[in-house]
């Protein structure tokens, strides 16, 4: 979970904001896992537009850098895709890797039988049992074929100005390349 950590913070650091993350562990087999992460509805905290700009092209940078699949592989996490798209009027950033040990770091403890997770957004969605403690906990069996999460955050006050000037930004970049809209978005 170190690596999904770094992950986020790449993507939130700054004024970068983004109000759902989905994070599916798919650990059939045990380790290693394959995971995918889409973080949905980007915008900025800013209101000055050239401030959006930067952070769009902050999230331009991550999607085409190759500094997450450096730091990424040094931490046993070994990206195989990341996109941006737009689905539902939403910027959606997907990152697609695997991940060769589940192991207690941070936010994530695993004991002999279970997982959990602790949590300080809003629970969405989940496939693991929510506990009564604050912060939440989701607690999966140690053996669990898949953990799944969609994570919400609250918006921010600048979402209405500065999300449509990010989707705007992101339709121009996509115009430019020949791709309309990417997968799901159709």
């Amino acid at each position: 979970m170190k690596v999904l950590t770094l992950l986020l913070v790449l993507l939130t650091t700054g004024c970068l904001e983004n109000e759902e993350t989905d994070i599916r562990i798919l650990r059939e087999t045990g380790d290693p896992a394959v995971v995918v992460m889409e973080q949905a509805n980007f915008y900025s905290s800013e209101s000055d537009s050239l401030k959006i700009r930067e952070d769009f092209d902050r999230l331009i940078h991550e999607w085409r850098s190759d500094e997450a699949l450096t730091s990424g592989a040094a931490d046993g996490f070994q990206i195989k895709g990341r996109e941006v798209f737009l689905r539902d009027g939403k910027i959606v950033f997907r990152t697609t890797g695997i991940l060769q040990t589940l192991a207690s770091t941070g936010d994530m403890q695993i004991s002999e039988s279970s997982i959990t997770l602790t949590v300080k957004e809003d629970i969405v969605e989940t496939n693991g049992r929510i506990s009564d403690t604050d912060p939440k906990e989701i607690i999966w069996p140690k053996d669990a074929p898949e953990l799944h999460v969609k994570l919400r955050e609250e918006l921010g006050d600048s979402y209405k100005t500065s999300q449509p000037q990010m989707l705007q930004l992101l339709q121009g970049h996509l115009a430019t390349r020949g791709v309309e809209e990417g997968p799901g978005g159709r």
